[in-house]
């Protein structure tokens, strides 16, 4: 399984073409990957505390001004992290103390919420996700650290894929992990990130609070 196309993750898409009446909004599927995959993909993996989320309202307008078709605004949704250890970064950048980390299909939840509403869209997205371990899930609730795994660009953070956190339970075993990426990345030295392709919409730009 390669990470190549998930600046988007989504790895198919199903359309479903209709009137404004018969447009509806499609179940998302998941495809789940292993706590490997999470790690070889990650980079940058962090213990950090949950402090607190928040909600964005991001205002939805369409480009064609003679359809004046409207929608109503997307939540966009942040996790504050508090940055406790630093595991991995590569390349290495200097971490704020707060980590805003945006959810890892922001981007794929953000078009299809355009495309439903102004084109009349319909879409099944099928992305990645991990499935934590089930004292994750309670000291994530608990707002105890965990385990982090994330994408970046600059300060900008996202979650590497779906629910991609883990119990500090398995900190030994992400040690060895990261020793051997840390000897794979000496022998593939490291590409400079992708941006997201045209037409795409990245997480890492500033939506100025409009999709157009």
């Amino acid at each position: 399984m390669s990470p190549r196309n998930f600046s988007l993750g989504i790895v198919a898409v199903l359309l479903v073409l209709g009137s404004t009446k018969e447009a509806w909004m499609s179940q998302v599927f998941y495809q789940k990957i292993s706590l490997e995959d999470v790690m070889d993909w990650s980079r940058v993996v962090v213990i950090a505390k949950l402090k607190k989320t928040e909600t964005e309202k991001i205002k939805i307008s369409s480009s064609d001004l003679e359809t004046k078709k409207k929608a109503p605004p997307f939540l966009k949704r942040i996790f504050y992290f508090e940055r406790v250890e630093v595991l991995y970064s590569r390349p290495e950048v200097a971490l704020g103390k707060i980590l805003a980390v945006l959810s890892a299909n922001y981007e794929g939840e953000l078009e299809s919420h355009r495309r439903y509403y102004l084109e009349n869209i319909s879409e099944s997205p099928i992305y990645f996700a991990y499935k934590p371990s089930e004292s994750a899930e309670r000291a994530l609730e608990k707002k105890q650290p965990v385990l982090l795994f994330l994408r970046n660009e600059g300060q900008t953070f996202q979650f590497i894929v779906e629910d991609s956190y883990e119990s500090l339970d398995k900190k030994d075993q992400i040690l060895k992990m990261i020793e051997k990426k840390k000897a794979k990345d000496i022998e593939e030295p490291s590409a400079e990130p992708e941006s997201a392709q045209p037409g795409e919409v990245s997480p890492f730009e500033d939506d100025q609070k409009k999709v157009k």
